[in-house]
């Protein structure tokens, strides 16, 4: 059996060893080092929605504090209007698995909370009314398609709705 003399370091073996950890990572065609890239391009888009999401999830929360707060002479929407707006959507982020989107809000003249979420042709809305109503509307701007559900927050989701949630995500 031959034996192998120890390699010096030398620019030849250096080159050769670049040469071949390169073959090996991107293959004749680059391939495995594009499946690195993506995978790793894929992580960061993972954080980075996470990151954004869990600031939106901040601003929502900080926006019905705002719009309940007694700071103003009268505050938009009440206390347990907010609370229950939150409970409403935080109920509705949970059952979709964490994946709907947060919604835009706005307190309407009633002292009810509205969210709505856009995607494509698809809308829709939860309203969330100071007795405790919500209120859903959805509808669908190329179809024409149209349906509303009333409910009570404080009970459980109706699960009419899941369908349509997966519509949002």
């Amino acid at each position: 059996m031959p034996t192998l003399a120890p390699r010096h370091p030398s620019s030849d073996s250096a080159s050769f060893a670049t040469t071949s950890f390169e073959l090996f990572l991107h293959g004749p065609d680059g391939k495995i080092l594009r499946e690195i890239q993506d995978h790793s391009r894929k992580i960061l888009e993972a954080q980075a929605e996470t990151t954004s999401e869990r600031s939106r999830i901040a601003d929502l929360k900080r926006y019905l504090g705002q719009v309940s707060s007694h700071e103003e002479e009268e505050p938009l929407i009440s206390e347990s209007t907010a609370a229950l707006s939150l409970k409403a959507w935080s109920e509705i982020w949970s059952v979709s698995g964490r994946r709907l989107p947060v919604p835009d809000a706005c307190p309407g003249p009633e002292g009810q909370l509205l969210y709505t979420w856009d995607r494509e042709e698809h809308h829709l809305e939860l309203e969330i009314f100071p007795d405790g109503r919500g209120e859903l509307f959805y509808r669908n701007r190329k179809s024409g398609e149209l349906w509303d559900l009333e409910y009570m927050v404080e009970d459980f989701i109706p699960a009419v709705i899941f369908g349509k949630l997966r519509l949002f995500m």
